[in-house]
């Protein structure tokens, strides 16, 4: 099982990963920038088991369900856009998709565990199949 310090390395990896790609395309941010998005995918990162804590047995439900997953991705790919396309100044769109991007990264951590992740995270018998 992944642990907290794990999950916020992971996504704080992702956010500088992702950081170097946006510079790649041409995106140059200040350090308030880099800041927020560190900041912000460390959140991401970390708000699964925030949403779900891990108290005793199984605790990864809807938000830690391969459902959730993609609806993430679907969200983080509609921002990426926003990202480029926006003005530099906006902290918002820029917060929310290194948020996202920290999100993705606990949950497709926590699918290489034991355990997996639930398809859909309501049923325990459909999440079984």
């Amino acid at each position: 099982m992944a642990g907290r310090k794990e999950h916020l390395y992971i996504g704080v990896m992702v956010s500088i990963f992702l950081l170097l790609f946006l510079n790649s395309r041409g995106l140059i941010y200040g350090f308030e920038f880099i800041l927020l998005a560190i900041a912000s995918a460390a959140i991401g990162s970390r708000l699964p088991d925030l949403l779900e804590p891990p108290r005793g047995g199984y605790h990864r439900k809807f938000f830690h369900s391969i459902l959730f997953l993609v609806l993430v991705l679907l969200f983080f790919i509609y921002i990426y856009a926003e990202v480029l396309t926006a003005n530099p100044g906006n902290e918002v769109a820029f917060g929310l998709f290194f948020a996202a991007a920290g999100y993705a990264s606990h949950l497709l951590r926590d699918a290489f565990t034991p355990a997996r992740l639930p398809l859909l995270g309501f049923f325990y018998i459909w999440d079984e199949i």
